[in-house]
């Protein structure tokens, strides 16, 4: 005859939940050493931030003061540049003229100075 099994009102049930768990000395050694190096990793990602803002603001920087650079030159329509000029010093009429080589243009027409009268006598091949 079949055993009759009898039936249990109890169920046991697994499961993995989280709680408290006191750390050996092992792992509080261990964690650490980890929190130095994340410590260390930190400060360094910190100074790297600051090095690349400060880049950054230089950069800025110069590409501003090429706006305002060039703002200005659109603004006013000259800039200063080397030009290449000739003083002619003319003891006949007592003037010093400067002319621009690039145009021809008159830029500065002056009385001699007494000194510039009195020190100079021009050999014929300058002149």
């Amino acid at each position: 005859m079949a055993k009759k099994t009898k039936k249990t009102n109890i169920k046991v049930l697994k499961d993995t939940r989280t709680l408290k768990v006191q750390l050996t000395d092992h792992e509080v050694l261990e964690y650490g050493d980890q929190l130095a190096q994340a410590i260390d990793k930190g400060t360094a990602l910190e100074e790297e931030k600051k090095a690349v803002v400060e880049s950054f603001k230089a950069k800025l920087a110069e590409a501003l003061a090429a706006v305002q650079r060039l703002t200005n030159f659109v603004r006013n329509k000259y800039d200063y540049k080397g030009v290449d000029c000739e003083e002619v010093l003319d003891n006949n009429t007592g003037f010093s003229r400067t002319t621009r080589l690039d145009t021809g243009e008159l830029i500065d027409e002056r009385k001699l100075t007494h000194d510039e009268r009195q020190g100079t006598l021009f050999d014929e091949e300058a002149a």
